[in-house]
């Protein structure tokens, strides 16, 4: 290498000066100067420097400005920090998360991000927050939880998000794989799984409301039971099923079974069984 070329002399500059080496930064920016006095590397090491005394105090209003909900402002602020057309590497995942935050600058979010992605492909933070903020959109957070899925088994960042992202899914029976894996992973975390049941059952309601003939719903809510026999929504909307059907025993059968499983349902559900038996059978 040319120990006078600009470039090479610029880049040893930068990398003196981001491991501490002050005396080194300073001989390769010497050096630079007086190899090429006119050089556009100065200018951009003088830029850098000055963002680098201004820096702390633009970033804190940036981060107050976004806190207020002011992003338009704090977009101005945080764009003084960019250098070029993208943020630097540490505030990526923040920008484009604060930027997402408001719809009106959602689309813009996503789309610098995937810009920048081509830039730098090996990002992986960048791809996290990618995954975090397709999560934001039922349209798109199928996409988004793929994404979390892959990196959640090695970033805690990753995990929580994807936690999220389940919980906000509007799921379809299509999306259990989804809340199985995760359920092999965190066994302990019966939430997630209660809220893609309790979602599914909903569904089967819904679908039950508009037909006369229940037995179709019937047989899907078991199947449902098949997976998971501790699903109390399930039972429940079988015992509610069969009642509308003046299935008297069966209906205070699964009634019976959700009543066991306790929770805020539980008084309900045993006082409506017994009913059932003691007036009908």
């Amino acid at each position: 290498t040319n120990p006078n070329h600009e470039e090479s002399l610029y880049l040893l500059t930068v990398w003196s000066s981001e491991v501490g080496d002050k005396a080194g930064a300073q001989r390769y920016k010497d050096k630079l100067t007086s190899v090429a006095p006119q050089s556009s590397y100065l200018q951009e090491l003088d830029n850098q420097k000055g963002m680098a005394s201004l820096s702390q105090d633009v970033l804190s209003h940036a981060r107050a400005l976004a806190r207020s909900g002011n992003v338009p402002g704090a977009i101005k602020e945080y764009q003084k920090l960019f250098n070029g057309v993208y943020p630097p590497k540490s505030l990526v995942s923040e920008y484009y998360l604060t930027l997402s935050g408001d719809p009106k600058y959602y689309d813009r979010a996503v789309t610098g991000l995937q810009n920048y992605m081509k830039v730098k492909p090996t990002d992986v933070n960048a791809q996290v927050t990618y995954g975090k903020i397709l999560s934001y959109r039922q349209s798109s957070i199928r996409d988004g939880i793929e994404i979390l899925s892959y990196y959640a088994k090695t970033r805690n960042d990753a995990a929580q998000a994807l936690r999220q992202s389940l919980m906000w899914l509007q799921p379809t029976a299509q999306d259990e794989k989804y809340y199985a894996a995760y359920a092999k992973k965190y066994p302990n975390d019966t939430e997630v799984r209660a809220h893609y049941d309790s979602a599914i059952v909903g569904n089967l309601n819904k679908k039950a409301q508009g037909n006369t003939d229940k037995q179709d719903a019937i047989r899907d809510l078991k199947n449902l039971l098949a997976k998971n026999p501790r699903n109390q929504d399930a039972l429940e909307a079988i015992g509610y099923l069969y009642l509308e059907q003046n299935d008297f025993a069966n209906a205070s059968l699964y009634l019976q079974h959700a009543a066991e499983l306790g929770g805020s349902k539980q008084n309900k559900l045993n006082h409506d069984a017994l009913i059932l038996v003691f007036v009908f059978l």
